[in-house]
């Protein structure tokens, strides 16, 4: 099956080197200059897969594109690249973003993030493809002494009682619902952290899903 990339950008020269990368890649290609230029052509592509985005640009930005995509359907997924936008990661997956990449990036961190999220939640996630990831934190407690839990499309969002620092990978265990895996922090805000999952075995994923209304959820990580 293609996979089709959307880019759109207010830079061109930009626009021009992400669609070099994807293309070499495999990936074919649309190009967007602006946020409603991308909702034409979304409107007469809609097997586009995914969008690599940035935020900052005039008249409508990258988050109110995706915004107004959300309003009705949780796909493609929107990867966002920028140098610097008034809007963090918890507000972008909170929205239904999926990614967001830092100005100046590097051809292989868009490129792995395009292979990991297009790839299906099931086979994303699987505990044994994945045994191999370097983890350097355990973490074992239950479920219910972690406050008020939220799952997500991607995620989910606890008491951040182990004082977890941005980008920590760790293994969890919570013995209470036997769900393990393995995940990653993507912010932190008060008391709280969100964190991104990266492997969950066969009896954690079936208790995610029975969590989750991926027919109406957006959130890819919930403020909580």
């Amino acid at each position: 099956m293609e996979k089709k990339v959307l880019i759109v950008d207010d830079e061109p020269d930009l626009i021009e080197i992400i669609q070099y990368d994807l293309e070499e890649a495999a990936y074919s290609t649309l190009t967007a200059s602006s946020a409603q230029q991308a909702l034409d052509v979304l409107k007469k592509n809609p097997d586009v897969s995914a969008v690599v985005c940035d935020i900052v640009m005039p008249k409508m930005n990258g988050v109110q594109l995706l915004q107004e995509v959300r309003k009705h359907s949780s796909y493609p997924i929107f990867i966002f690249v920028t140098a610097y936008s008034a809007f963090d990661e918890r507000t972008i997956f909170d929205l239904g973003g999926n990614a967001m990449v830092k100005k100046p990036f590097t051809r292989l961190a868009l490129i792995n993030n395009c292979e990991r999220l297009l790839t299906p939640e099931k086979l994303r996630w699987d505990f044994l493809t994945n045994s191999k990831l370097k983890v350097g934190i355990e973490f074992e407690a239950n479920l219910g002494d972690l406050g008020e839990v939220h799952f997500g499309r991607a995620g989910m969002t606890f008491k951040n009682t182990q004082n977890f620092r941005i980008a920590d990978t760790f293994h969890f265990k919570f013995k209470d619902q036997n769900f393990e895996g393995v995940a990653t922090v993507r912010w932190r805000e008060g008391a709280n952290c969100g964190v991104e999952f990266l492997t969950l075995t066969p009896t954690s994923f079936e208790y995610w899903n029975s969590k989750v209304d991926l027919k109406n959820l957006i959130a890819v990580i919930p403020k909580g």
